[in-house]
C-alpha cells in the first residue's frame, strides 16, 4: 500500500480555492488533482461535518506517481525524527526548530498551505482510508501532524486534520 494526500478546502469561491491549492503545489513540485477522489475518499471527506458545504476536493501526490505521498512522509518522519529520542512525541512539547525543520519537508509546507486555505480545510494522510478525525485549530492540527510524522508511515493512524482558517491555538 502507499500513503494517499487529500482533502477538501470549504468555500464557495472555487476559482480562488483552485488557484491557492495549484499556488502550494506548484511551489513545491507535487502534483495537483482536483475533483477526482474515488467515491470511497470523497464519501469519507464528506462524513466530516466541519468539512461541509460548497468546496474543492484535492489529491497531492508525487509526480508521475498519482495517489502516492509516501516519499514527502518518510522525508518529513526523518526531518522530525532527529529531534526525538523515540517515536514518541508530545504535540505540546515541539520546539521551534522542529517546527522549522519540518516546514523545511515537502510534507510540511503542503500540510501548513493547505490547511491556510478557504474558510475551512481538511487534510488526510492515511493508508487506506481515514479511520479517525483531529479537528483543531491551525497550530493545533500542525503540532498533531508533526508528532504523527515521527512513525513510519504505515503506522499512521490514518487521519484527517480539519482546521477553520484564521483559529489559532491560545
Amino acid at each position: 500500500m502507499t500513503l494517499s494526500v487529500f482533502g477538501k478546502v470549504v468555500g464557495s469561491e472555487s476559482e480562488r480555492l483552485v488557484a491557492a491549492l495549484r499556488s502550494v503545489c506548484e511551489f513545491e513540485g507535487v502534483e495537483l488533482t482536483l475533483d477526482q477522489l474515488g467515491p470511497d475518499d470523497r464519501e469519507q471527506l464528506e462524513a466530516c461535518k466541519q468539512l461541509e458545504g460548497e468546496g474543492v476536493f484535492f489529491e497531492v501526490s508525487r509526480p508521475g506517481d498519482p495517489g502516492n505521498a509516501s516519499k514527502f512522509w518518510s522525508d518529513a518522519m526523518v526531518c522530525v525524527q532527529q529531534h526525538l529520542p523515540s517515536w514518541e512525541c508530545d504535540p505540546a512539547e515541539i520546539s521551534s526548530r522542529m517546527f522549522s525543520d519540518f516546514f523545511a519537508t515537502t510534507l510540511g509546507r503542503v500540510c501548513s498551505g493547505v490547511l491556510g486555505i478557504g474558510s475551512v480545510a481538511g487534510i488526510a494522510l492515511v493508508e487506506g482510508g481515514i479511520e479517525r478525525e483531529f479537528v483543531a485549530p491551525y497550530d493545533t492540527c500542525l503540532r498533531r501532524i508533526i508528532c504523527d510524522v515521527a512513525k513510519p508511515w504505515d503506522l499512521s493512524p490514518n487521519r484527517v486534520y480539519v482546521c477553520r482558517t484564521g483559529e489559532r491555538a491560545t
